[in-house]
């Protein structure tokens, strides 16, 4: 979200600089380069940080605390967020990339820390609902961040109150984070007996081992998870990055209009995700759904998004352009709701160690897709849109195949402690004998 902020405030500056009367631009121009340059060293910065500092924060949250982590990585974000205006005009762009990178880091490790808590708090037929209400919200944030953006920024002169209030409003966050969040029920003051209970008995403990990295990365249920999202990670750069702008160049509309129509789409990601959420509770709480069988179904949503992009490329009537991005955009609702959390199926004890390397690596796969695609200045601009929406297609279809097949619901032997395997292995065996007594009887 704070690249697409970031990118909303940079291109309004740009576009808008001509406002501007000549001794401000030459000053501007004295201090800054405000060519496109500037602009993508702002948002390539920033998940260039992200992918660097997710792993070690992720080290960080299992090793010791997720609470101080995640505190300490949104108020160093909200500080630097905070003075970049300022080394703008006092240093120059290049210091931008190195603060965004800064950001970038600080901010990678909200989702391990979350995963972490995620596993501590919440029990494993829950995880869904929570996850899809708690996921949902990064589309959510999108919408506004476009808003809230152009809101506190009405003209290119008062361009930097966009970082002051996002800077401003992570301050905020980080009281938040201090005094309502805890690591483990132990530790919150004002839990109930009966709330402990209920979790200490839903939610297995936590035992603290060292973290067996080379295992980790060498585990092919990791590599599972991993793979199935590098095809939608790319389709969701895709999605963030070039759709709007094919809604402009080919339909003739204005970015503001475009992003507009990013609106319903994501509000309707939103809903879905959360919605997918409750349908997967239901299901495994009351409808007895098979877990491994719920992530293969799951993922099978996961294509729907290509399909109507490829569509969306080959007719020209404006309605539906407009019907197939937001289609696509609510498809994805179960990717939050079920893919997300999917990595607390095989982890209990390094959960942000996990969905660190995973995310780590398929979004940089993705990511890194996307911009050497985008770069290529050989083809036009309609061949590059094509291109790129048949290869997110065959990457999404053919990762998430993989995915079906090899997926796996059980602990990973690495993060079984040696004095729970035996119990451990005993309660899967019954579980499997319980399964197989079913499907003998239907």
């Amino acid at each position: 979200m704070s690249s697409i902020r970031l990118a909303v405030t940079f291109k309004q500056l740009h576009e808008n600089i001509s406002n501007m009367t000549d001794v401000e631009i030459k000053m501007a121009e004295s201090r800054l380069d405000w060519s496109n340059i500037l602009l993508h060293l702002a948002v390539i910065g920033l998940p260039f940080g992200h992918f660097t500092g997710m792993i070690p924060t992720g080290i960080l949250a299992d090793a010791f605390t997720a609470k101080w982590v995640f505190f300490w990585g949104v108020a160093t974000s909200s500080a630097v967020t905070i003075i970049v205006p300022l080394a703008l005009y006092r240093i120059g762009y290049l210091t931008l990339f190195f603060l965004r990178v800064l950001v970038g880091m600080s901010q990678s490790a909200m989702f391990p820390c979350v995963s972490k808590l995620f596993a501590c708090w919440i029990p494993r037929t829950e995880r869904s609902i929570v996850g899809g209400i708690l996921f949902s919200s990064y589309p959510l944030c999108v919408i506004l961040s476009y808003f809230i953006s152009y809101l506190v920024r009405p003209t290119s002169r008062l361009w930097a109150n966009s970082f002051y209030f996002w800077g401003a409003l992570g301050a905020l966050w980080c009281v938040f984070v201090r005094f309502f969040i805890y690591d483990y029920p132990p530790a919150h003051p004002r839990i109930t007996n009966e709330e402990e209970n209920y979790l200490n008995d839903k939610v297995p403990r936590k035992i603290h081992m060292v973290i067996p990295l080379r295992k980790i990365f060498l585990d092919d249920r990791v590599w599972t998870l991993l793979l199935g999202q590098v095809g939608v990670n790319f389709t969701i750069h895709m999605m963030l990055w070039d759709v709007p702008w094919q809604l402009r160049d080919g339909l003739g509309w204005t970015m503001e209009f475009a992003n507009i129509v990013v609106v319903p789409a994501f509000l309707g990601l939103t809903f879905t995700s959360i919605i997918s959420g409750i349908i997967i509770y239901y299901g495994l709480i009351k409808w007895k759904w098979d877990l491994k069988w719920t992530r293969r179904i799951a993922s099978l949503f996961y294509v729907i998004p290509n399909v109507f992009i490829c569509i969306q490329l080959y007719q020209t009537l404006e309605y539906i352009d407009v019907a197939s991005f937001v289609i696509a955009a609510i498809s994805l609702g179960p990717y939050y709701a079920s893919f997300k959390v999917s990595h607390l199926d095989i982890t209990i004890n390094f959960p942000g160690t996990v969905f660190a390397i995973i995310t780590t690596i398929s979004e940089t796969v993705g990511f890194i897709s996307f911009v050497v695609l985008k770069n290529i200045r050989s083809i036009t601009y309609e061949r590059y849109c094509k291109i790129n929406a048949w290869l997110a297609f065959v990457l999404t279809f053919s990762t998430i195949s993989y995915y079906f097949g090899r997926v796996r619901v059980d602990r990973a032997p690495w993060d079984i402690p040696p004095h729970e395997a035996d119990q451990y292995q005993e309660g899967l065996n019954r579980t499997q004998a319980n399964s197989a007594g079913r499907e003998k009887v239907t």
